[in-house]
């Protein structure tokens, strides 16, 4: 008669329970209902969108200057003064009054050289100043 027992509870044991299963149903049911309503909600938003530009406007050409560890000020690989540099920047401002400017500084260079470029860039009435190291 153990035998039977044993085979009747090997028998209850596999049945499923609900409850979990239920429980998941609603869950799913209930994320669904809310992400529905998201889309609907978003269409009545409201947003200014910026006018179309008039032309095709060329992407801005950004001027690195380079500061090495000797002192050297170099624009696209050409050495350039303080003063030449301020005559560069100059007419590249001319151009386009937003020009971006990075300074790119090697580990060693002289911090006056920094201030040089910066003093450049003052002049030339650029506040679109990045810096970055080597």
């Amino acid at each position: 008669m153990r035998r039977g027992r044993a085979i009747a509870r090997d028998e209850e044991e596999d049945e499923l329970e609900m409850t979990p299963m239920i429980d998941v149903v609603f869950l799913l049911l209930i994320f669904f209902i809310f992400a529905t309503k998201f889309p609907k909600q978003e269409g009545k938003l409201e947003a200014s969108l910026p006018a179309k530009a008039q032309g095709a406007s060329k992407p801005k050409t950004i001027v690195i200057v380079e500061i090495t560890d000797n002192g050297k000020l170099l624009v696209n690989g050409q050495d350039y003064t303080a003063d030449q540099l301020s005559a560069l920047l100059q007419k590249l401002s001319d151009l386009d009054p937003e020009q971006p400017v990075v300074i790119k500084g090697q580990p060693n260079a002289r911090h006056q050289r920094v201030v040089d470029a910066l003093n450049a860039c003052a002049k030339a009435n650029i506040t679109r100043i990045s810096f970055t190291g080597l």
